[in-house]
């Protein structure tokens, strides 16, 4: 079992609540002051998980701590947590040498890579197995919609705003492809205007619990004919309106139906963002992680602290953030966006 000690004993003559409660400069100073008191990770066997101070009422099954347990127990590496405030401080102490690796969601992963130079090692699953799914738009199958082009001044579904699918990965695609100007300044809030020049009504729904909010959302407003297009996952029909599917709603047309117009490349699980450290250290992280995937008790874990029931080892960054970056930063206002998120 991994003991609270174990937390702090890089980091003697710090102090705990310093550590895991500084402000932003105050902690990248500690960052500095102890790499240079020779605590690297070139130099040091410890496997250190980057996280974000649990809540004192985080529920037990998800407390990071389980999670480098497990690693512990499946490596015979010794592994502790390296606590901080907010996403931003977990890559800033990765880069630093400080921690070895973060868990992060696509988003910071891809603005880590840019910003950092950081590597994706590993990533969770989606429901259906894949470390990654692909972010498509679908039509009707009688619909003469053949190209995006086409849909120049047609109405379309999205499943939100502020949505990889539904939202950053068409919109970077049409800017990049040259297809839509952004309108307005270098600001998220230029996504709708954006949006607005392309396509007739642009329709978006306030939140996932609306009717028309998030993967099924959209398709439904596509089936009910509110929009000519509705953007998604490449698995986005099959899941909800195959003849089996569970729960499948009345507005569902028959797979057939629906046609996919255009993909735009692969949106990726949440990555795990190493820095320069050992192969033998990145090996065991990785080791353990994958490992995780084949009892139920690691899937146990793996739900409960990351929310997914598997974990796969990802080539680099380049092949995991590769399609989701071609996109994302054509989208107005995307790195002050996902920097200010990767901030909280």
């Amino acid at each position: 079992m991994l003991e609270t000690s174990k937390f702090t004993s890089c980091y003697a003559g710090l102090g705990t609540t310093n550590m895991h409660r500084a402000s932003s400069l105050a902690a990248l100073a500690l960052l500095t002051a102890t790499l240079l008191s020779g605590c690297t990770a070139e130099s040091d066997p410890v496997l250190r998980l980057a996280f974000t101070q649990p809540d004192d009422a985080l529920e037990p099954a998800k407390h990071p701590e389980r999670l480098a347990e497990a690693i512990e127990a499946a490596t015979g590496r010794q592994t502790e947590l390296y606590l901080v405030e907010n996403t931003e401080l977990a890559l800033q102490a990765v880069e630093s040498g400080q921690a070895d690796a973060a868990f992060v969601d696509a988003g910071a992963g891809w603005f880590a890579w840019k910003r950092f130079g950081l590597e994706a090692v590993a990533s969770s699953l989606e429901s259906d197995g894949r470390p990654n799914y692909v972010a498509s738009a679908w039509v009707l199958a009688s619909s003469s919609y053949e190209s995006m082009e086409d849909l120049r001044g047609a109405d379309s579904c999205h499943t939100g705003l502020m949505k990889s699918a539904g939202t950053f990965m068409p919109l970077g695609w049409l800017v990049r492809n040259g297809l839509v100007e952004p309108v307005g300044p270098d600001e998220v809030t230029s996504i709708e205007p954006t949006l607005d020049a392309f396509f007739g009504t642009v329709r978006i729904p306030p939140s996932d619990s609306d009717p028309y909010g998030n993967y099924k959302g959209a398709l439904r407003c596509l089936s009910e004919g509110k929009g000519a297009v509705a953007f998604g996952k490449d698995t986005t029909p099959t899941t909800f309106c195959r003849a089996d599917a569970p729960d499948r709603p009345e507005w569902c047309l028959p797979p057939g139906q629906y046609r996919e117009l255009q993909q735009f490349g692969r949106v990726p699980g949440h990555p795990v963002m190493v820095g320069d450290i050992p192969t033998a250290k990145r090996d065991d992280l990785v080791r353990g992680l994958t490992g995780l995937s084949g009892t139920p008790e690691g899937q146990a874990v793996l739900q409960g602290v990351l929310g997914t029931k598997g974990v796969v080892a990802v080539d680099s960054s380049e092949a995991h953030l590769g399609d989701y970056a071609e996109n994302i930063q054509h989208v107005p206002g995307m790195t002050t966006y996902v920097q200010g998120q990767v901030n909280k």
